[in-house]
C-alpha cells in the first residue's frame, strides 16, 4: 500500500484514488449485494410484444420477397436481395451499371443451388444503403434489432433472476468489473451494459398475445422487468423500453 501511495503521489492521483475510486468501490459492493429488482410479469409482457412484432416482420419480409426464406442465414438474405430483387451488391449503387454476372449464384438443371463464388455482404451498413431502394432491407434491419434485444437482454435477464425470500421478490445480482483500461465500470452475469438506453417498438395493431400491453396502450417503461433505486450510491441506473400499440 505504501508503494501504491508513492506511485499515485508522483502522478498527483492520490486524492482521486481516495476521494473517487475507493468510495465508488463501496457503492459498487452495495449494488452487488442489494441487487436490482426484477419483474417477471413485466419481462414476459415485453417478450410477448417483441415476439409478436418479430412474427409480423417475418410475414412482411416473406410478402416482399414473394416466398419464405431464413432471416438468420446471410446466404439466403443475399440471394433474395441481390439475385432475386436485383439490388446492387454490397450496397454499391455503381454496381447497377456493371453487367458482369461472375460470382452470382446459379441453379443447375436439377434445381440444386450452386455455392456462391462471391460473398455478398448483408451487414447493417450495407442494408442501410439499400433501404431507399427497397423496403425489404429495412424490415430485415428491424427484425435483427429486436432479435438482438431478445437474445442479449431479455433471455439473459430471465436466466439470472433469483428469488429473495425476505423481500419476496425476484432480483438480479450483477458482478461489477473495474479493471478496464479506460476506467469504465462494466457488469457481467448479466451484461447490464447491453441493455439499450432507448428501445422503441412500433405496433400498428393491437397484439393479441400480450393482453397486459393492450390495457396500457402507449406507455414508457424501464428495461424488461428491471428497476433499481441506487440513490444511496449517488446514481440511478436504468434503461427505458417504450412500447407503442
Amino acid at each position: 500500500m505504501v508503494q501504491l501511495s508513492t506511485l499515485l503521489g508522483k502522478e498527483s492521483l492520490l486524492d482521486v484514488f481516495r476521494q473517487v475510486e475507493m468510495p465508488a468501490l463501496g457503492c459498487l459492493a452495495l449494488l452487488e449485494l442489494n441487487g436490482i429488482g426484477f419483474s417477471t410479469a413485466e419481462c414476459e409482457t415485453q417478450k410477448h410484444v417483441m415476439q409478436a412484432k418479430l412474427a409480423t416482420l417475418e410475414a412482411h419480409a416473406y410478402q416482399l420477397a414473394g416466398h419464405a426464406f431464413s432471416l438468420t442465414r446471410p446466404d439466403d438474405i443475399a440471394e433474395v436481395l441481390f439475385l432475386e430483387l436485383k439490388l446492387p451488391p454490397n450496397g454499391d449503387l455503381n454496381g447497377l451499371k456493371n453487367k458482369k454476372t461472375l460470382g452470382y449464384a446459379r441453379r443447375t438443371t436439377a434445381g440444386n443451388k450452386v455455392k456462391l463464388a462471391k460473398q455478398f455482404s448483408t451487414t447493417k451498413d450495407v442494408l442501410e444503403k439499400l433501404k431507399p431502394l427497397h423496403p425489404l432491407p429495412g424490415v430485415i434491419l428491424e427484425w435483427r434489432r429486436i432479435t438482438n434485444a431478445m437474445t442479449k437482454v431479455v433471455f439473459p435477464l430471465q436466466r439470472e433472476k433469483h428469488w429473495h425470500p425476505l423481500l419476496e421478490m425476484e432480483r438480479i445480482y450483477p458482478v461489477s468489473q473495474t479493471h478496464t483500461a479506460t476506467g469504465r465500470v462494466s457488469f457481467t452475469e448479466p451484461n447490464i451494459q447491453n441493455v439499450p438506453k432507448d428501445f422503441e417498438i412500433r405496433m400498428p395493431t393491437l397484439v393479441g398475445e400480450s393482453p397486459p400491453s393492450q390495457e396500457r396502450g402507449k406507455r414508457s417503461a424501464q428495461s424488461p422487468g428491471m428497476s433499481t433505486d441506487s440513490s444511496s450510491c449517488g446514481f440511478v441506473m436504468y434503461s427505458s423500453y417504450r412500447t407503442e400499440l
